[in-house]
């Protein structure tokens, strides 16, 4: 649809029935729609990329696919894969959907950390939010994930890092045998002030608790 290496992208609408909606290698997006009949609806890809306001669609991949890249309030919705992808970046107040596969998946390449703060992840069929940071770990502050999969394997959020932080989460699953949070093997991860829902054990028993600390008096932690 929207093929772009530099400059500013802004209030526009890119369609592609075979390929990708709004390809970005370069440059910015503000408000802009991307649908992908063949591809991810909206790709922000590069260290200087910023994407604000932008929504993805696709039938075909994942709704927004990122790297290195910051999101601002960006909605990314999948029938085909997840609703966000995002490797080696940062996203803030963000929306990931998926009927098929993560509501948010994301990863680390080498020694970066990949952040989701204020978000919003939802699947209907697959484990809501999957932080696949195997290297250096993530970044899971103030966050909603929701996991509609009636399913045992329907975990809230997947962890498969070490130094992973989850903090200030409200993490929902729909099957009493899932977790809310969850590890496939064991690692330490800091976890704190988190509401959990609908999980029998909502700590997986792969996970240790790495923060040390305690409250004070006035209900502040260091993680």
């Amino acid at each position: 649809g929207i093929y772009m290496t530099a400059g500013e992208l802004t209030d526009c609408y890119g369609y592609s029935a075979a390929v990708g909606g709004i390809d970005c290698y370069g440059g910015s997006m503000r408000n802009c729609v991307g649908f992908g009949g063949g591809s991810v609806g909206l790709t922000v890809n590069g260290g200087a990329v910023i994407a604000i306001n932008c929504t993805g669609y696709s039938i075909a991949g994942a709704g927004i696919s990122g790297s290195s890249s910051l999101m601002f309030n960006c909605t990314g919705y999948s029938t085909a894969s997840a609703g966000i992808s995002l490797v080696n970046g940062t996203m803030y107040d963000c929306l990931g959907y998926s009927s098929v596969g993560n509501g948010i998946y994301s990863w680390n390449s080498g020694v970066a950390v990949s952040e989701v703060r204020s978000c919003k992840a939802i699947s209907t069929a697959a484990v809501a939010l999957y932080m696949n940071n195997t290297t250096a770990g993530c970044k899971i502050y103030n966050t909603e994930a929701y996991s509609k999969w009636n399913n045992a394997l329907g975990h809230g959020v997947v962890v498969a890092g070490s130094n992973t932080e989850i903090v200030q989460c409200t993490i929902e699953v729909t099957n009493a045998s899932a977790n809310a949070i969850n590890a496939a093997s064991a690692l330490t991860t800091k976890y704190a002030n988190n509401a959990f829902k609908g999980s029998t054990t909502p700590i997986n028993a792969n996970i240790t608790q790495s923060i040390i600390n305690t409250h004070d008096n006035q209900g502040n932690i260091l993680v």
